[in-house]
C-alpha cells in the first residue's frame, strides 16, 4: 500500500484542500492517506488526520510517503525536494478565504518549474493528479536539465543555513 502525506502547514487552515483529498480517500480505500491539517474546522473522515506533527513524525513522513500533497509553503517544498517525493501543490487562493493574498500563486510559479512539482489549482486538477498518483515522478527520477538541478539544490543549500531553518519544516 503506497502513502500519501497531506499538510497543510501550521499557520492557516487549509479546508477545501483536506476536503478534497478526504472525499478522494473515501473513493480510494486501498490508497493510506495521513493528513496534518493544522488549524482547520474540517474534520476528515477517511484519511488519518492530526492537526500538529512534532518535527520528527514530520520527517518519517515525509521520507516514508509515495507522494506529498502540499499548499505552496516554503516548508512542504522543501521537505518534498529534501527527501526526493513527488509534490502535488495546491496554492491557498485569497478569493476562498484562505489566506490574505495571492502570494503562493507566486511561489507556485516559480516552484512549478523544478522537477517533481506538480501545481494544481482545482478540485478537478487534484483529483487527476490523484488517480494517476502511481504516475508522478519524484525529482530524481526525472530528467532535469542541469540548471533545474542547480537551482533546487541552491534553494536547499540557502535554507538550511537560515537559522529558522527548522520552524519551516512544519
Amino acid at each position: 500500500m503506497s502513502l500519501i502525506f497531506l499538510t497543510t502547514g501550521t499557520r492557516a487552515p487549509f479546508d477545501r484542500l483536506v476536503r478534497i483529498v478526504d472525499h478522494w480517500a473515501e473513493k480510494n480505500p486501498g490508497v493510506q492517506i495521513v493528513a496534518q491539517i493544522g488549524t482547520g474546522r474540517y474534520r476528515p473522515r477517511h484519511i488519518e488526520a492530526t492537526r500538529f506533527l512534532c518535527r520528527g513524525d514530520y520527517q518519517v513522513l515525509a521520507r516514508d510517503c509515495r507522494l506529498m500533497i502540499a499548499h505552496a509553503g516554503m516548508g512542504s517544498v522543501l521537505s518534498a525536494l529534501e527527501h526526493g517525493k513527488p509534490l502535488v501543490m495546491m496554492p491557498r487562493n485569497d478569493l476562498h478565504g484562505e489566506c490574505t493574498n495571492d502570494h503562493q500563486f507566486g511561489t507556485a510559479r516559480r516552484i512549478s518549474g523544478l522537477p517533481g512539482v506538480y501545481t494544481v489549482h482545482n478540485a478537478a486538477q487534484l483529483i487527476q493528479r490523484l488517480d494517476n498518483h502511481h504516475e508522478l515522478r519524484a525529482p530524481d527520477q526525472m530528467q532535469a536539465s542541469p540548471r533545474q538541478l542547480e537551482l533546487a539544490q541552491f534553494i536547499m543549500g540557502f535554507i538550511k543555513q537560515l537559522p529558522q531553518y527548522e520552524s519551516l519544516e512544519n
